[in-house]
C-alpha cells in the first residue's frame, strides 16, 4: 500500500479522473471537431472558401424567399440559420472568452449571402 490512502481510494480517484477527461473531450463542438481544422490548416483554406460558397449559395435564395416573397417555411429555416449561428458563437465566446475565428466565419458567410440575396435579386438571377 503506497502513502496513507488505501488501494481502493486510489483506483475510484484514477476511475473519476478517466471519467472527467472522457467528458471533457465528449464536450468538443461540433464547430472545434469540424470546422476549425479548415481554418487552422492553411492546406485546407481552398475546402473551407468551397464549403463557404456552397452555404451562401443556399442562404441567399432563402434571404430572398422570406423577405421578398414571405413563405413561411424559409422565413422558419431562415430563423433556425440565425438561432444556430447565434449558438455557435455564444459557446465560443464562453470557451475562450471573446469572439473568435468561428463568430468571423460566420460574419464573413452571412454577409456575402446578403451581398448575393442583393445582387441576384437586382440582376434577377434568383
Amino acid at each position: 500500500m503506497r502513502g496513507s490512502r488505501p488501494l481502493d481510494e486510489e483506483i475510484h480517484a484514477g476511475s473519476s479522473l478517466a471519467e472527467e477527461a472522457k467528458a471533457a473531450e465528449e464536450h468538443v463542438s461540433f464547430a472545434d471537431r469540424w470546422v476549425l481544422p479548415y481554418v487552422e490548416d492553411s492546406a485546407l483554406w481552398p475546402v473551407l472558401i468551397v464549403v463557404i460558397a456552397h452555404v451562401v449559395v443556399f442562404i441567399a435564395p432563402l434571404l430572398l424567399y422570406s423577405v421578398r416573397d414571405g413563405h413561411l417555411l424559409s422565413v422558419g429555416v431562415l430563423a433556425w440559420l440565425i438561432f444556430m449561428s447565434a449558438q455557435v458563437v455564444r459557446d465560443e465566446v464562453k470557451r475562450i472568452g471573446r469572439f473568435g475565428t468561428l463568430g468571423w466565419l460566420l460574419v464573413v458567410t452571412w454577409l456575402l449571402s446578403g451581398i448575393a440575396a442583393f445582387y441576384g435579386a437586382r440582376w434577377d438571377i434568383i
